[in-house]
């Protein structure tokens, strides 16, 4: 007699798993920079056909300040086969400083001077800019002034710093629409 024997082998398919995603628990800020420590949330990814085996994230948290931090959301299927997904976190917790430079400042009424030359400022990792109010001192008036700035960092923190300046009358200044005199190279005004 013959005998016969089905034999079976079982074959896996190799299809890759969708990748899990992540979530974020921090303040964000402006322009994607994140003001706080970061915590990563992993989201479970997923495979249909042979099952999801475990998702992990190559990072659980970011405290420190930084330009960009690659997190990679890994996802296993039960046949092992990997897909990944990353993200970028940037950080910048500071504000920019910003502070009046000392002295009395005093100037003549009309004289041309930047506003934000009066103060010293400065940025995080995220960079920055400033607004000042009035931009320029040719348009203050005669007495003593509030010159204001505000120093925006590129997370949005801001900070405000103000100066006081005294505008002085122009002494030399002829408001009485007279011709000015030409001097010849002899003369002594």
């Amino acid at each position: 007699p013959i005998k016969s024997s089905a034999a079976s082998d079982v074959y896996k398919r190799q299809t890759v798993p969708t990748a899990g995603t992540a979530t974020f628990t921090g303040t964000l800020g402006s322009n994607d920079w994140y003001t706080s420590d970061v915590t990563v949330n992993v989201v479970n990814g997923s495979d249909s056909l042979s099952g999801h085996s475990s998702t992990t994230s190559s990072i659980s948290s970011i405290t420190n300040n930084t330009t960009g931090q690659t997190i990679t959301i890994t996802t296993t299927d039960l046949a092992g086969n990997t897909a990944s997904r990353n993200y970028t976190i940037k950080i910048d917790k500071n504000a920019p400083t910003l502070t009046a430079k000392s002295g009395t400042v005093e100037i003549k009424q009309g004289d041309s001077n930047v506003t934000s030359n009066y103060f010293t400022v400065s940025y995080g990792i995220s960079g920055g800019s400033i607004i000042c109010s009035p931009t320029n001192t040719n348009s203050l008036s005669i007495g003593n002034q509030t010159l204001s700035c505000t120093a925006t960092g590129g997370n949005g923190k801001t900070t405000q710093a103000t100066k006081q300046i005294t505008v002085k009358a122009n002494e030399y200044e002829d408001a009485s629409g007279a011709n000015k005199p030409e001097l010849l190279n002899n003369m002594i005004p």
